[in-house]
């Protein structure tokens, strides 16, 4: 009886890229109260989402670099 041929696949690369602008959740915050006039508590966002900075791009497909 003859083994099972094993398939010989895996990971050959891996990348990865961060859109150059960033945001934090306080700027974010900030941002989201002047234009719905709300008032919320100093860290708000930060603290319900836990997230400090966000990256983004500009537009869909264009980062700030090529804008």
């Amino acid at each position: 009886m003859h083994a099972a041929a094993t398939p010989r696949i895996g990971i050959t690369a891996v990348g990865s890229h961060l859109p150059a602008r960033r945001i934090t959740s306080q700027q974010l915050q900030d941002e989201i109260t002047a234009t719905a006039q709300l008032a919320l508590p100093e860290r708000m966002l930060e603290k319900a989402t836990a997230i400090r900075t966000r990256h983004h791009l500009t537009s869909i497909g264009r980062t700030p670099a090529t804008t």
